[in-house]
């Protein structure tokens, strides 16, 4: 990696994208970088730290190694981190507009990395909806949990119990799926929503 002539700034941006991505995104991503994209994703390529492969809907890019990738990201400054993962989170709301029904899951995880609360929270749940309507309740739990998670750390108000109780609500049924009626979560939960309908 500290041989790389071009590609420093831009495989911390791919390692921020994950171990795949679309080249489209990360290009997106990178064109504020001040090194040129393309020499370093063919840099990238050339040294094999990089896997590229076409699919119908463009080229995919992967790190060869998922240790690779680890390292790339934790050598990066936590305050690069954020501002990274914040870029991702826009270009994928501006520009790639199809994964926010397609994959709100990962635009969840980005603003989760970027301290973006509200957002996250959004795209948790949307990520909860779409995984329950696609009937993988065990996917629904884990994103409507995030969602709840990221919940707790904003200040309470009334718009933010409101909100906990709807997720709440849709949280239940998926609950019920996995773990049945009588599990210790969805007990958690139930109460939590009638204490929220209380206050």
């Amino acid at each position: 990696l500290d041989q790389l002539q071009h590609g420093r700034m831009t495989v911390q941006q791919a390692a921020v994208l994950g171990r795949e991505f679309d080249m489209a995104l990360l290009v997106a991503c990178a064109k504020d970088l001040m090194e040129d994209t393309q020499a370093a994703i063919e840099e990238l390529l050339d040294t094999q730290l990089f896997v590229q492969r076409n699919t119908p809907n463009g080229i995919v890019l992967s790190f060869d190694h998922m240790l690779v990738k680890d390292a790339v990201y934790q050598r990066m400054l936590r305050a690069d981190r954020v501002r990274l993962h914040a870029k991702v989170a826009q270009v994928m709301e501006q520009e790639f507009a199809v994964s926010i029904t397609s994959a709100p899951h990962l635009l969840a995880m980005h603003h989760t990395e970027a301290g973006n609360l509200e957002r996250a929270v959004y795209f948790w749940e949307r990520a909860g909806e779409l995984a329950a309507n696609q009937l993988a309740p065990k996917e629904a739990v884990a994103h409507y949990s995030q969602a709840l998670e990221m919940l707790k750390q904003m200040p309470e108000s009334r718009q933010r119990n409101e909100r906990e109780l709807e997720i709440s609500m849709d949280l239940a049924g998926p609950l019920v799926a996995t773990r049945g009626v009588g599990s210790r979560k969805l007990v958690n939960v139930v109460e939590r929503a009638y204490e929220l309908c209380q206050g």
